[in-house]
């Protein structure tokens, strides 16, 4: 179930989410600042200036990107997907921004991570739900199938074959004898305006 809230103004007191999947909260500051990136980007790519349908188009694109994020990392929980800490770090050293000399430093990710604003723990817990939701999507794939009457149907077009051949004709030996008239031109052109 999803209660959205972002973007509608409260007079009293405003909730701190822009929308609630099964109970768990999504940060208004964390969509603000996606909604805010995606339009400066897309302001730099474009050659005319977004009028508000464009800009609400992209808002509601963001949230229901987040909205749909979170449903997906909700089933991962339900279906007991986890990620340990060793995966964690592992998958924090791949980001070339939390390196120094090609390896992941504590040190200096902390200090990028504070220049962004952000604590260790979000940090944390965003690299954590990106994980699941590769577990969750590798699963899914693997899991994939193909009934019977598919996979006949993939055999038989893959082994299909086509047999061609074809003539060349000079064009110059018979331009000479072919000379039209109306006559012969008046039928073909009538058929074919029928045609069309």
């Amino acid at each position: 179930m999803v209660f959205v809230f972002w973007g509608i103004n409260w007079t009293l007191s405003a909730p701190t989410y822009a929308a609630k999947v099964n109970g768990s909260e999504i940060s208004s500051n964390e969509v603000r600042q996606t909604y805010q990136q995606q339009l400066a980007q897309i302001e730099r790519q474009s050659s005319v200036p977004l009028d508000d349908a464009m800009r609400n188009e992209i808002k509601q694109r963001v949230l229901e990107q987040y909205v749909a994020s979170e449903a997906l990392v909700t089933r991962a929980d339900e279906l007991g997907y986890r990620v340990s800490d060793s995966e964690l770090l592992a998958e924090m050293a791949k980001v070339p921004a939390l390196q120094v000399d090609g390896k992941f430093d504590y040190t200096h990710a902390l200090a990028v991570l504070n220049a962004q604003g952000r604590s260790p723990a979000e940090i944390e817990e965003l690299f954590r739900r990106d994980a699941k939701l590769r577990q969750l999507d590798t699963a899914l794939n693997a899991s994939s199938f193909a009934t019977p009457t598919e996979l006949k149907e993939f055999r038989a077009l893959t082994r299909q074959q086509r047999e061609l051949a074809w003539l060349t004709v000079s064009a110059a030996k018979y331009a000479a004898s072919a000379t039209p008239d109306d006559a012969s031109v008046k039928p073909t052109t009538t058929r074919t305006r029928r045609i069309i």
